[in-house]
């Protein structure tokens, strides 16, 4: 039973995920056709709108920035942060160097953990965890405090 909720449960996910992306990538058409028809304003708002989804679609959304800065908006809103990895072979590997990092942390060995955090956060920019997860620069409470 927990097998087939498991199972429902990542076919939802997956079906959600690919209409909110067919929905966002409708929406960037759309936009292009009316720039292309000379609406310019109702291509700079469907374009807005699908930055404003920018959590959901990085990559459509800088697409979206983009396209909004050919058309001569200035105002598209700070720089759209770098993609998830969503992939579970590359999440692991990347827990798998964080989980060192962590016994390094716990073993003391302070520049190495520091090191597998930044390699973690170069596998994925885009978590934060490794930046969370700075060890101190030496041990907490070795003076007593």
């Amino acid at each position: 039973m927990i097998a087939e909720l498991q199972q429902f449960k990542a076919d939802f996910e997956k079906q959600a995920k690919e209409l909110f992306n067919h929905i966002a990538e409708a929406q960037m058409k759309e936009a292009a056709a009316k720039s292309t028809a000379g609406d310019k304003d109702g291509a700079i708002a469907m374009y807005r709108s699908v930055l404003d989804q920018k959590c959901l679609f990085p990559k459509r959304a800088k697409e979206a920035q983009k396209q909004l800065k050919a058309l001569g908006v200035t105002d598209v809103g700070a720089n759209i942060p770098p993609t998830p990895i969503f992939d579970r072979a590359q999440s692991a590997a990347i827990e798998a160097v964080m989980r060192r990092g962590l016994m390094a942390e716990n073993r003391a060995q302070y520049p190495l953990a520091s090191k597998l955090y930044a390699q973690a956060h170069r596998m994925d920019p885009a978590d934060p965890t490794p930046l969370r997860r700075e060890p101190p620069s030496r041990p907490r409470g070795a003076d007593g405090a």
